[in-house]
């Protein structure tokens, strides 16, 4: 699934080629075409699965492009405070953008996997360049989606991922629990997503770009 190929800044990075001065995306996808639980609807039209397959690309590939902001307050039993993490996208392909493309398209069993293609502009290749950066740190972590609750639970097991590689990284600088956290991440490829004990299991590598950290004040 993944493919290390040269891009024009010569970084090897998983999902991009180059084409003449053209930075390329290419990922594959899927989707599973039967309901998960019987008696619980029909399987996707092939249309259907491309449907699916394009708006996760979308997302995906705005991540890798734009990033997301965040903002996530760490679980503190001693003062009763529940862990809470909001993740919005910072900008998006458009949906119909024509960049966007499914390039080959193939069945194996329940699932059908799709080769999504994006060609980025100069803009969004200068954006993502300055992500690239060695002083911005980097993180990864996986996370779950519950696959009964539908296949927009991939998304769900992406941002977990997100949640997760957060907090694993802030963990080696943030010495005392803060009370809240903001910032942005990108997604340095396309997530790697399996179905393993009725979970979605994403794994996802980020950059990570942390604006502000809120301390509880001392008394």
């Amino acid at each position: 699934m993944k493919r290390f190929l040269t891009t024009i800044l010569l970084i090897l990075l998983p999902g991009f080629a180059v084409s003449g001065q053209e930075i390329l995306f290419q990922e594959e996808f899927w989707c599973r075409l039967d309901p998960v639980l019987q008696n619980a609807g029909t399987p996707l039209t092939y249309d259907e699965a491309a449907s699916y397959i394009l708006e996760e690309a979308r997302y995906v590939f705005s991540g890798m492009i734009y990033g997301y902001s965040f903002l996530y307050t760490p679980r503190d039993n001693t003062r009763k405070i529940d862990e809470l993490f909001q993740i919005t996208p910072i900008a998006e392909i458009p949906w119909g953008d024509p960049g966007l493309k499914i390039s080959q398209g193939r069945t194996e069993g329940e699932k059908f996997f799709a080769f999504i293609r994006y060609y980025l502009n100069q803009y969004q290749e200068s954006r993502r360049t300055r992500w690239l950066s060695n002083t911005i740190p980097s993180a990864g972590a996986r996370g779950t989606g519950d696959i009964f609750s539908g296949r927009g639970e991939k998304i769900t097991a992406i941002e977990d991922a997100i949640r997760e590689a957060i907090r694993s990284r802030l963990r080696m600088s943030v010495l005392n629990k803060p009370r809240e956290i903001s910032g942005e991440v990108l997604l340095l490829e396309a997530p790697y997503i399996i179905i393993d004990s009725g979970k979605y299991v994403a794994t996802v590598r980020i950059k990570l770009k942390v604006n502000e950290v809120i301390p509880y004040r001392q008394f």
